[in-house]
């Protein structure tokens, strides 16, 4: 998938003493090519025995997408959304979206009538966007005319037990609903997996962490992270650390405790508890791996102390996506900000299994009209979203996009390269792109993902004289990622206990968290939160323009296809720019009255 972790080879294992530790030794000039992360793999379900005939008594469930009116709630988004409205940030209750803008009561009707007919339950999601069509394994054959088969495997490591029907529905009612995913997918206990590759600078600020010399030379800590982008002038007391609402969407991997008190206490950051969360199906926690301890751990380096963070869980192999979202809708503390690390580029995600882009599209909608505001890493290929997420250049190098994170209820996050002083202040930013590290580090195949959609027109918020295109163009912001100096990383594994990375994968959770601690403190002060974050962030660059840090220079061209360049202003590289979160949260407009 388009965002992935990238590490580099140490030559020695890493050490962590009883008082965390680090010792970085022996590191050496990385392999011609990444090794690719589980997480960042363009994933079909692969390693799936034969299909058999299901047991009849088997319990299956199956998702119907039902009629309803999504043009109507995205109208609504729209204007909650734009800050010159009357009614911006006046957000909606989760009942009344479900009400107003949910299934029509003749699509629901219709389909409880024609399942139950053959003793099939129907539940309507609290979206009410679709619904989950329940039974025996002889019931659905009959309803759909076909049999259910079964097959099981160990795809990465995770035991599952896939059922699958006919795709269509019932000749009666196949004008009455509007999708159909006949995919019920079991997940049980796994084993995690684990990834490396380069390295492209030095850090030559002052870091404040347990690593030794060689470890504060080559990664950042997060104190120089929170300075370069403003964190630190954001509100840190525990009321609005108590008042947070941040979601992480782990669509792939797990995290362990263990690394995560490692992490705070390496770095001196106030420790989080999180939460799992897991979608329907899956029946075991995701095993840990690089891309599910990374996305809590920088997370936590931004919250404020005693925060408390959900972990929305789904096997790697489900592309059932709206699945996740809506799991986040209905979580009891509904989130203020989401993030995932997880996507695909746009042409391939065909290859998903259980895949639908109107149902994603349709959840999202619902969840900024709660206030919600979703990120999602642009990818880590450049501009060629669908080369394999494996440094080899293999696969289609065509200028490609990543998805969720050119939905338009998306925001996207790109990547760069900063470089920061003695004092940690800012030196420089340029587009992230690792062809253009010099030997022995370098060069490699990596970069900041961004480009133009092939699915969705231009929104109304993105200014065509910014993006000279009809179509959604991405990513909107950028943030460090590049391969050195890295990202901090704790494993809990007692055999590589540390490890340095890069990528989107990064950026994104520090920029999702950075919003929802801004979204904390409004709600602090008995004000809603941000929602659906772009039209506002478009409008405070044209009207304060140090809300970003205009990156100029570098490109995230890595496969020779030509785009794209940063340059003064938005562009496809960098978007808007590099955030600094202090000017957002002193320009914040108020609600609409």
């Amino acid at each position: 998938m388009g965002a992935t972790v990238m590490t580099r080879t140490l030559a020695s294992s890493l050490v962590v003493g009883a008082a965390a530790a680090v010792v970085l030794a022996g590191m050496t000039a990385p392999a011609a090519s990444a090794v690719p992360l589980v997480a960042g793999a363009h994933h079909a379900l692969q390693g799936m025995g034969a299909r058999r005939p299901a047991p009849g008594n088997a319990v299956v469930s199956f998702t119907v997408g039902l009629k309803r009116s999504d043009s109507a709630a995205a109208d609504t988004l729209g204007e909650v959304s734009d800050p010159t409205s009357s009614y911006y940030r006046h957000f909606l209750a989760r009942n009344t979206i479900r009400s107003d803008f949910g299934a029509t009561s003749n699509s629901l009707g219709a389909l409880q009538d024609s399942a139950g007919k053959h003793g099939l339950t129907v539940s309507l999601d609290r979206t009410g966007v679709f619904a989950t069509v329940t039974g025996r394994a002889r019931e659905m054959s009959d309803w759909l005319g076909k049999q259910v088969t079964v097959s099981r495997g160990v795809p990465d490591g995770l035991e599952a037990t896939l059922y699958q029907g006919r795709n269509k529905l019932p000749q009666s009612i196949r004008n009455k609903v509007r999708e159909f995913v006949p995919i019920d997918l079991q997940v049980d206990g796994g084993v995690g997996a684990s990834a490396l590759p380069p390295y492209e600078g030095t850090n030559d600020g002052t870091p404040v962490s347990c690593l030794n010399s060689e470890g504060n030379k080559y990664v950042y800590a997060y104190n120089q992270l929170r300075t370069a982008y403003g964190i630190d002038d954001l509100p840190m007391s525990k009321k609005v650390g108590s008042a947070t609402h941040v979601v992480i969407m782990g669509l792939g991997q797990g995290f362990s405790r263990q690394a995560l008190a490692q992490s705070a206490d390496c770095f001196d950051v106030a420790p989080m508890t999180l939460s799992r969360k897991p979608v329907p199906g899956l029946n075991t926690a995701l095993p840990a791996g690089l891309e599910g301890q990374l996305d809590p751990q920088v997370v936590q380096s931004v919250l404020p102390p005693g925060s408390h963070v959900d972990v929305v869980e789904q096997a790697i192999f489900d592309g059932r996506w709206y699945l996740a979202w809506a799991r986040a809708f209905r979580l009891q503390r509904h989130p203020d900000a989401l993030t995932t690390s997880y996507g695909m580029c746009e042409q391939e995600t065909g290859n998903l299994l259980g895949f639908s882009k109107s149902l994603t599209e349709a959840v999202l909608v619902r969840l900024g009209l709660t206030g919600a505001t979703a990120f999602s890493a642009a990818g880590d290929q450049g501009s060629s979203d669908c080369v394999e997420n494996n440094g080899t250049g293999e696969g289609n190098r065509k200028l490609a996009v990543d998805y969720p994170s050119s939905s338009r209820y998306v925001t996207a996050v790109g990547g760069t390269r900063l470089i920061v002083d003695k004092a940690n202040g800012r030196v420089g930013e340029w587009v992230w792109n690792a062809t253009a590290a010099e030997p022995p580090v370098g060069p490699s195949l990596a970069g900041g993902g961004g480009g133009t959609s092939r699915w969705f027109d231009r929104p109304s918020w993105q200014p065509q004289s910014m993006s000279h295109s009809s179509m959604r163009t991405l990513p909107d912001l950028a943030a460090h990622a590049a391969n050195g100096p890295f990202w901090p990383l704790f494993t809990g594994e007692s055999s590589s206990p540390f490890e340095p990375v890069g990528g989107t994968s990064a950026a994104t959770p520090m920029t999702a968290a950075a919003v929802g601690v801004i979204a904390a403190q409004q709600r602090v002060k008995s004000k809603p939160a941000l929602g659906l974050i772009q039209p506002l962030l478009y409008r405070l660059q044209q009207k304060h323009p140090q809300s970003f840090y205009d990156v100029v220079d570098g490109n995230n061209d890595v496969y020779g296809q030509g785009c794209c360049s940063a340059k003064a202003g938005y562009d496809k590289a960098s978007g808007l720019g590099s955030p600094n979160f202090g000017v957002w949260l002193d320009k914040l407009p108020a609600p609409g009255r």
